[in-house]
């Protein structure tokens, strides 16, 4: 019995240290990491764009944010960032808040439509990673989503944005 117990410890301790050491890759269950609301808008020069809100709750993860950040894939027509193929953009901290990030993702215009598949991710300073994705799969920014969507910003907490917030975390 103190074999077992003695192995399941240090057993226990080689797992707490590799996540730490090498990085763990966690599936946000908890509303570590959420969207907290989706705008679409037109640029001045036609152009259309979401506004992506993420909020985390920096009280449930293991450490301090080192990074927000949005893994994707672009596919379209006439389109620098389609080339890139799979890579990260960076949320921004909106008016410096420690748990509010925004991410402009740009469509295009109608000779483009660019549109972006990916996951939203949470990176903290004891290298942990909180992932966000649809139950589903990555989620979907696209042309059909941007025309669904009132100009004024709508909150994941509603019925029709349940893919987007299926915890309806606040």
């Amino acid at each position: 019995m103190r074999k077992y117990i003695l192995a399941l410890i240090i057993m226990l301790v080689f797992v707490s240290v590799n996540a730490v050491a090498g990085g763990s890759h966690i599936q946000a269950k908890n509303c570590e990491i959420f969207i907290d609301k989706i705008e679409s808008f037109e640029n001045t020069d036609g152009g259309r764009a979401f506004n992506i809100f993420v909020k985390t709750l920096n009280f449930r993860l293991d450490g301090m944010i080192v990074e927000v950040g949005f893994r994707t894939k672009a596919e379209g027509q006439r389109c620098d960032v389609c080339r890139k193929g799979w890579h990260i953009e960076k949320l921004v901290s909106f008016w410096n808040s420690s748990d509010y990030w925004t991410l402009t993702l740009d469509l295009g215009s109608d000779y483009q439509k660019i549109s972006y598949s990916g996951s939203f991710y949470a990176k903290t300073d004891r290298g942990v990673y909180y992932w966000f994705k649809q139950q589903n799969g990555d989620f979907l920014f696209d042309q059909e989503l941007w025309d669904s969507l009132d100009k004024t910003g709508v909150p994941t907490q509603t019925d029709s944005m349940t893919p987007f917030n299926p915890n309806r975390c606040y």
